[in-house]
């Protein structure tokens, strides 16, 4: 049995689809419950904070393996990232280490890592340098479970590239509102290219890491295997909704200032800033990046990829 968190979230429902698929039988965790469907195993909520690592151990009874998808990944002060995205995977692993068999996934972020503002690609050998609260948070956690599963090398790390799919957060979500207004955008001498992971994709990786056979140290960055260009994203989310890429250039430099004036400058930096992840670590495994990125934003949009 796996006990997965954040069932019901973005993520972790496709998670869930995919190891039902692969006839996993799952106790799934979530802040709301009530709003799982009836098609798991078992259903249950986050145990109270307070109950520190044994309110977990109940819900450890007969599991194999952990996936841990909950967390916190909005732009907040580090306080408010600390209970979900450090003591609550902290609790967990601890409560793990005494109870598990198989193997923890911890869902972590490239944030963890750096934004990439160097222009190099990120790897598993970049040196770690957060650059805001979350991503900091998001390393923590990661120590956290380190330390509790220590050197048997029981837990994995997957550290994605802004996800993409139905119901995205974060960059993604900007652009995809971005793309959506029914007018010409000046974006077309954005150069930078970001990587991005389908959450199909994602949610394959985690399945992955599971069941294969995998070397120390199990750190592992995951994206699709080409970047894009802003314009190019836009261009795909707009080819979904019917309509040509729209995009015209204007010189960047102007762009950043009516940024700036308007007090849009983390805005600014997630469109021209590269972002480019190297997933060729978890490739060599077995595991194989999506390579049709632009047809895939194409489809979820023309399904209809809310922007809203």
């Amino acid at each position: 049995m796996v006990l997965l968190t954040g069932a019901s979230g973005f993520i972790g429902g496709v998670v869930a689809r995919m190891l039902k698929a692969r006839g996993y039988a799952i106790r799934a965790v979530s802040r709301q419950p009530a709003t799982l469907d009836s098609s798991f195993d078992e259903t249950t909520s986050l145990p109270d904070p307070n109950s520190g690592e044994s309110g977990w151990t109940p819900l450890l009874a007969g599991v194999t393996h952990v996936v841990h998808c909950a967390g916190e990944n909005k732009s907040l002060p580090y306080e408010a990232c600390r209970e979900p995205n450090v003591e609550l995977p902290g609790r967990l692993a601890r409560a793990a280490a005494g109870h598990l068999t198989g193997r923890f996934v911890l869902l972590s972020s490239v944030r963890a890592v750096c934004d990439g503002r160097s222009g190099e690609a990120i790897s598993e050998t970049t040196t770690e340098a957060p650059q805001d609260a979350y991503g900091k948070s998001k390393l923590e956690g990661e120590r956290r479970v380190q330390a509790a599963l220590g050197p048997e090398g029981r837990y994995l790390i997957l550290r994605p590239a802004p996800v993409y799919g139905p119901g995205a957060r974060g960059s993604f979500r900007s652009l995809s509102r971005l793309a959506s207004l029914p007018l010409p955008l000046p974006l077309a001498g954005l150069t930078a290219r970001r990587s991005l992971v389908d959450v199909e994709s994602l949610a394959e990786a985690m399945v992955h890491v599971l069941q294969s056979p995998l070397a120390s140290p199990r750190v592992y960055m995951v994206s699709d295997e080409a970047p894009l260009t802003v314009g190019e994203i836009i261009g795909a989310v707009r080819k979904g909704l019917g309509r040509g890429p729209g995009l015209f250039s204007v010189p960047p430099s102007l762009l950043r200032r009516i940024a700036l004036v308007g007090r849009q400058e983390d805005m600014w930096r997630k469109l021209s800033d590269p972002l480019v992840v190297d997933p060729s670590r978890l490739a060599a495994t077995g595991w194989r990046p999506a390579a049709d990125t632009m047809q895939r934003i194409s489809r979820y949009a023309e399904r209809g990829l809310p922007a809203k």
